[in-house]
C-alpha cells in the first residue's frame, strides 16, 4: 500500500470502516499491554488485513479514475458516498501527483517503498517475540537466583547449628569429666543404687539424700514433643531444658541414680519414659552403626517423626519394628549374652567422641512393673 495524506479520513467513510473501528480498539488495548496482542493473533491479523484492504480499495479506485477517466461513471462511484465527498477530490489530486512521481522514479526504489511496510511488520513481530522471551528469561533467572540464595542461607544456618551443637557436646563432655573427678574426691560415701546413706553418729542413724536426686523429685518429662530434636534436648538437658531435672538431663539422672530418681513417676510417666528411652537407643544405635554424630542421626529421622504426627509411642514402635533397637524377651537381671557384647565391641568409635552412651545399656523402664520387651 502507498500512504498518501488524507487516506485515514476516507477509510472511516468506506464500507470497511467497521473493521477499522475494531482495529482501533485492539491497538488501544495493546498499547497498554503489548503481550496481549499475541494472545489473540487470529483476530488481530484479520483486522489488520481488513484495514490494509480498506486502504488498497481507496488507492485502486483513485488510480482507476486518474488513469482511466472514462470509468468515473461506473455505478460503484455513484453508490458509495465516500466518492462523492470533497475530501475524495482532494485525495484524487494528491494521488495523481504521487503516481506521476512514481512513474519518474527508479522501479527498484518503488519496489522497496512498497516492500518496506511488510518488512517493518516482520521486524515488529520479531521484536515482540524477543521482548516476550527476554521478559520470561529475566523472571526465570530472578526466581532461580532467589531460590539459590535461600538454599545457600539455609545451608549456612544448618552448618552453624551443627557446629554449635558439636561445640556444646565437647563442652558438656569436658564438664562431665571434670565434675566426675571433683565428685570422686569430695562427695560423701553412699551406698550404690540407693537414694539414702545411713551414717551412724554416736549410735544415731541419719539419712542423707544427694542434692542431684533431690532436684529430680517432682520432675516429669513433657507430654508433647514438637520435633524429634526437642526430645533429644529433653533427654540430654540441652537448650531450654538445661538443668531439667539435673545437668545432663534424663540421661545423666539415669546414669547417676538408675530407677531411684523416677520413684515418683506415675504409670503413664513410666510408659512415656520407656518410649523416650527406646527412641534414644535407636538413634544412638543408628549413629554408631553409620559412624555419624548423634545430632545428625536425630535430624535424619526428623521427617519420619513428623510422619507419625510427633507421637512418641507410634515412633517408638516404628524404631523397634525397623530394627534400630534389638528386640529381646524379658529376662530380668541377667548377664549380657555374647552377641550383645560382640555388637558393642564392633561399634565404630571415630567421629563419636561426644556421642552420649549413658543410656546405651540402661534397661527400659517398665510401664506396669514388668520389663518392656525391646
Amino acid at each position: 500500500t502507498i500512504m498518501v495524506d488524507g487516506i485515514n479520513e476516507l477509510k472511516a467513510m468506506t464500507p470497511f470502516a467497521v473493521f477499522n473501528k475494531g482495529m482501533d480498539i485492539i491497538n488501544q488495548a495493546t498499547d497498554r499491554n503489548r503481550a496481549q496482542k499475541m494472545q489473540k493473533p487470529t483476530a488481530f491479523y484479520f483486522l489488520k488485513f481488513m484495514d490494509e484492504l480498506n486502504a488498497v480499495f481507496l488507492q485502486d479506485a483513485a488510480a482507476m479514475q486518474i488513469k482511466h477517466p472514462e470509468r468515473r461513471d461506473h455505478p460503484i462511484f455513484s453508490h458509495i458516498p465516500v466518492f462523492q465527498s470533497s475530501k475524495w477530490k482532494e485525495f484524487l489530486s494528491k494521488m495523481g501527483m504521487h503516481l506521476q512521481t512514481m512513474e519518474r522514479t527508479n522501479p527498484l526504489d518503488a519496489g522497496l517503498e512498497v516492500a518496506m511496510p511488510a518488512i517493518k511488520q516482520r521486524l515488529d513481530n520479531v521484536s515482540n517475540i524477543l521482548e516476550t522471551h527476554r521478559t520470561n528469561t529475566t523472571e526465570s533467572f530472578s526466581v532461580l537466583k532467589r531460590r539459590m540464595d535461600e538454599m545457600e542461607s539455609n545451608a549456612e544456618r544448618r552448618n552453624t547449628e551443627l557446629l554449635r551443637r558439636f561445640g556444646e557436646g565437647l563442652l558438656r563432655a569436658a564438664d562431665d569429666s571434670e565434675r566426675s573427678i571433683v565428685n570422686a574426691s569430695t562427695r560423701p560415701m553412699t551406698i550404690a543404687n540407693t537414694a539414702n546413706t545411713a551414717n551412724i553418729n554416736n549410735g544415731t542413724a541419719s539419712v542423707t539424700v544427694s542434692p542431684s536426686l533431690q532436684k529430680c523429685q517432682g520432675y516429669r518429662p513433657p507430654t508433647q514433643y514438637e520435633s524429634l530434636m526437642m526430645l533429644y534436648y529433653v533427654w540430654y538437658g540441652l537448650g531450654p531444658y538445661v538443668g531439667c531435672p539435673i545437668d545432663g538431663g534424663i540421661a545423666k539422672a539415669d546414669s547417676e541414680h538408675k530407677k531411684l530418681w523416677r520413684t515418683h513417676f506415675s504409670r503413664s510417666d513410666n510408659r512415656r519414659y520407656g518410649f523416650m528411652l527406646a527412641i534414644m537407643k535407636g538413634m544412638i544405635g543408628y549413629a554408631r552403626a553409620n559412624d555419624i554424630l548423634l545430632e545428625v542421626a536425630v535430624e535424619y529421622h526428623e521427617s519420619k517423626f513428623k510422619e507419625h504426627k510427633c507421637n512418641i509411642r507410634g515412633f517408638a514402635n516404628w524404631v523397634k519394628n525397623s530394627g534400630l533397637v534389638k528386640k529381646c524377651k524379658s529376662r530380668g537381671r541377667t548377664k549380657k549374652d555374647d552377641t550383645a557384647v560382640a555388637n558393642e565391641q564392633a561399634l565404630p568409635t571415630t567421629a563419636l567422641a561426644i556421642l552420649p552412651d549413658e543410656t546405651a545399656n540402661a534397661p527400659i523402664a517398665p510401664a506396669d512393673g514388668a520389663a518392656i520387651e525391646m
